[in-house]
C-alpha cells in the first residue's frame, strides 16, 4: 500500500504479536472527540486571540500534534493503516480506507498542511461577505470542534478512531457511516446549507 508505516502505529499486546487496531473496546467515538479535545483543553488551554498569526499557528498545531502524540502513547490509540482497509487518494482534507469487513463505515485520515479546514477572517473592506473570509489548514483543536458541531446536525456522522503516521506526518483517523450516492449539484448544496440557516463564505465554505 502507497505510504505504508509500520513501527509506532502498530498496537501490541503486551505479550502477543501485533493485531487488528481498529475499532478496538475503548470506548471510542463521538466520546473519544470529547475527550481528545478536553485533552488539548487541559494541557495547552484556550486561545482568545483567533485568528493566529502564521507563527503562532504554527506553534500551536506543534504543541497541540505534541499533547496528542503523547495521549495517543498513553490510550493506545495508535491505529496502523493497514488495518483501514483499501487506500484510495482523497481530495481537499482527507485521504479514504474502506475495509470489506467493515463495508458500511469509510475511514478518513487528514492529508494536507494541517487538520482539514478553517474560515479565517480576511482583513480587507468588501460589501461582498465572500471577500471577507479565506479558508486556512486547521489546528487539532479546530477540526476536532468542526467534527462535534457537524455531529449536533447528524447525530454519530462523525467518531475518532485514533492516530497513525502517514506519508512522513502525523494523521488523525476518523469515520463516518458509509452512504452511497451520487455529488450534489451546487443548487442543490446552496439549498440545503441556506434552509438551515448557514451563509456562504467562499467557494466550498458555509
Amino acid at each position: 500500500m502507497p505510504g505504508e508505516q509500520q513501527s509506532d502505529s502498530v498496537r501490541r499486546d503486551l505479550d502477543g504479536p501485533p493485531r487488528d487496531t481498529v475499532r478496538l473496546p475503548r470506548g471510542g467515538g463521538e466520546g473519544l472527540l470529547v475527550a481528545a479535545l478536553d485533552v488539548l483543553g487541559r494541557i495547552l488551554g484556550t486561545s482568545g486571540q483567533e485568528p493566529w498569526s502564521p507563527e503562532r499557528f504554527r506553534v500551536r498545531g506543534e504543541l497541540e500534534v505534541a499533547a496528542l502524540r503523547a495521549w495517543a502513547d498513553r490510550e493506545a490509540l495508535w491505529v496502523n493503516p493497514v488495518d483501514l482497509g483499501t487506500f484510495r487518494r482523497g481530495r481537499r482534507e482527507h485521504d479514504l480506507f474502506r475495509r470489506s469487513d467493515h463495508l458500511t463505515i469509510v475511514f478518513k485520515i487528514t492529508r494536507g498542511a494541517g487538520f482539514g479546514l478553517v474560515p479565517t477572517p480576511i482583513d480587507v473592506v468588501s460589501g461582498m461577505i465572500s471577500d471577507w473570509f479565506g479558508v486556512l489548514p486547521a489546528v487539532p483543536s479546530q477540526y476536532f470542534e468542526r467534527l462535534l458541531l457537524s455531529n449536533q446536525l447528524y447525530p454519530g456522522l462523525n467518531s475518532l478512531e485514533g492516530f497513525c503516521e502517514w506519508e512522513g506526518r502525523f494523521c488523525i483517523i476518523t469515520s463516518q457511516p458509509f452512504i452511497a450516492g451520487r455529488n450534489a449539484t451546487s443548487l442543490e448544496i446552496a439549498a440545503f446549507m441556506k434552509s438551515r440557516g448557514f451563509t456562504r463564505l467562499c467557494e466550498a465554505t458555509w
